[in-house]
């Protein structure tokens, strides 16, 4: 089964892959909370030979702050439907430097590792990590390498001997790049794709390209 990260914020992986475990849960009926499920975290990182793994690692369009809960501390939850309800920024505080940072469920910026710091992000993150520590090939997509800390968790993972296919519509990654002029010796484990994701599935994409 696949573990799959998205860091966008629509609802294709949402009905490609309804099936998928990504820590949301039904509340039971008697709770009248219908139209939306909460997140758990236990559910979300549980592997199932059975189900892939699904995560929005920055949120989604369908995630909102939501009650039960009060004013200072209202949980993200996921609606099953497009109601106008929940609100987008619920929480803020106020860090050591006095920077005030919002926790939003759609995490966008510079400041993505501190707005993160909450659930269902924090586990996400986790998953991401755990996910490359036991598997031995990852597949990014459209990714264009402009988040430090997702780009630590992958450095990471190629020093250890990972292998990564990349597929960028440039055929071009200056972090790639400059990953192996540190280390040439990672070159074999490195195959980037001139394509976009369509065409890689239909066959019709470019060899692989080196110099990047």
């Amino acid at each position: 089964m696949l573990d799959v990260y998205t860091l966008n914020y629509d609802e294709l992986f949402d009905t490609v892959m309804k099936d998928a475990i990504d820590g949301f849960v039904e509340y039971p009926k008697e709770d009248g909370f219908d139209c939306c499920k909460y997140f758990d975290p236990a559910i979300a990182i549980k592997r199932n030979d059975d189900k892939d793994l699904f995560n929005h690692i920055h949120g989604s369009v369908r995630f909102y702050t939501y009650g039960p809960g009060d004013d200072d501390h209202c949980p993200i939850h996921f609606f099953t439907e497009r109601v106008g309800r929940g609100t987008t920024i619920k929480q803020q505080i106020l860090t050591q430097d006095d920077h005030l940072l919002l926790f939003s469920p759609m995490i966008v910026g510079h400041e993505k590792l501190e707005s993160g710091i909450h659930d269902p992000f924090r586990t996400y993150r986790t998953n991401l990590d755990i996910s490359l520590k036991q598997n031995d090939t990852l597949m990014v997509v459209g990714y264009g390498y402009g988040d430090f800390y997702i780009n630590a968790i992958i450095a990471s993972f190629l020093q250890k001997g990972g292998k990564l296919i990349n597929i960028t519509p440039s055929g071009k990654s200056g972090f790639l790049k400059r990953i192996l002029e540190g280390k040439p010796e990672l070159r074999d484990n490195i195959k980037i794709i001139k394509s976009n994701m369509l065409d890689v599935i239909l066959g019709n994409h470019d060899e692989e390209l080196f110099p990047m």
